[in-house]
């Protein structure tokens, strides 16, 4: 077995044991023998591996550094798919470092380079990881059309896990701008298809938080009868979220949406239904051993029955 072929079977190894300090040194080492060897093509394709061990590994600034040595190869070598990859991979990790006019910058490159090549996928992959800069820096207008176009390419591709993940975006971007109607319609179309791919978890987060756009509706809301009316379709979402979570067996989220439930009863008066979705609740926190919890429920029951005694 040659030297490179050591280390390339120990990268392998480590990945499938996600032993990613063991995945790093090994892509070190093969990128320097392809270095000795003047096998360019292959150093840059070692450090562009390396780059993505050292994201998995929590270290965004070492990451860089392996994928800014690998794209000047690239660009070396006049490889503009790697290229591209590079670029939007660094732009993504420039955003998470809060260097938002670099991420900028990289991803307008990687759009640029993908429009090219008529890359479409990954044309809208960085046009949606653009749009989270500016949602970043609170310029939901611009993050939305971006956004919209990306949906707009996920569609074209059938690409239903992208299509949710991006009309999640859109969505929050709509609601970011105060469009509620607007992004309530994608948030909800995005929960259909994680349904539908028995995404189950996310399922129960969506509508977990559409339940709560409602609540927060309902806080704003100019008149009684609309008041009540949020009230109880945010208490029908944290029901069917409930339901879910419960046939999925998840204790944590069939706690969290009872809870709730019950303090939407409580806001609307009912102490009754109240109590009858904060004691499950209690019980859950209980088993869970989540004692900060346990103890914020308990007292929402003591009101509760405090108040159904003095007929409030």
């Amino acid at each position: 077995m040659s030297e490179l072929s050591h280390w390339l079977r120990q990268v392998r190894d480590a990945m499938k044991a996600h032993n990613y300090a063991s995945a790093a040194e090994g892509l070190k080492q093969a990128a320097s023998i392809a270095r000795r060897q003047g096998d360019r093509a292959s150093e840059g394709r070692f450090l562009g591996n390396l780059g993505v061990v050292y994201q998995r590994m929590g270290r965004p600034e070492q990451a860089l550094r392996s994928f800014d040595k690998a794209l000047a190869i690239a660009r070396a070598e006049g490889d503009r798919v790697t290229e591209e990859g590079l670029l939007g991979n660094m732009g993504n990790i420039l955003r998470e470092l809060g260097h938002y006019d670099y991420a900028i910058a990289y991803l307008k490159q990687a759009i640029r380079i993908s429009e090219e090549l008529g890359d479409i996928r990954g044309h809208g992959n960085w046009l949606s990881n653009l749009g989270l800069v500016y949602d970043d820096l609170q310029q939901y207008s611009t993050a939305a059309d971006l956004h919209a176009y990306s949906v707009a390419i996920a569609r074209d591709l059938q690409d239903q896990r992208g299509l949710a993940n991006r009309l999640d975006n859109l969505g929050n971007s709509y609601i970011a701008q105060g469009d509620y109607a607007s992004g309530l319609i994608h948030l909800n179309e995005a929960v259909e298809i994680y349904r539908a791919l028995s995404q189950w978890h996310v399922v129960v987060q969506r509508l977990a938080l559409i339940g709560n756009l409602y609540c927060e509706l309902a806080r704003y809301a100019p008149e009684q009868i609309d008041l009540q009316g949020f009230y109880s379709i945010a208490i029908d979402y944290y029901q069917q979220g409930f339901l879910v979570a419960h046939e999925e067996n998840d204790r944590q989220s069939e706690a969290e949406l009872l809870r709730s439930m019950g303090n939407v009863f409580m806001t609307m008066g009912d102490y009754e239904q109240a109590i009858y979705r904060l004691i499950p609740a209690l019980q859950h926190f209980q088993f869970l051993q989540q004692h900060e919890q346990l103890a914020e429920v308990q007292r929402s029951i003591n009101m509760a029955q405090s108040y159904r005694r003095k007929g409030r």
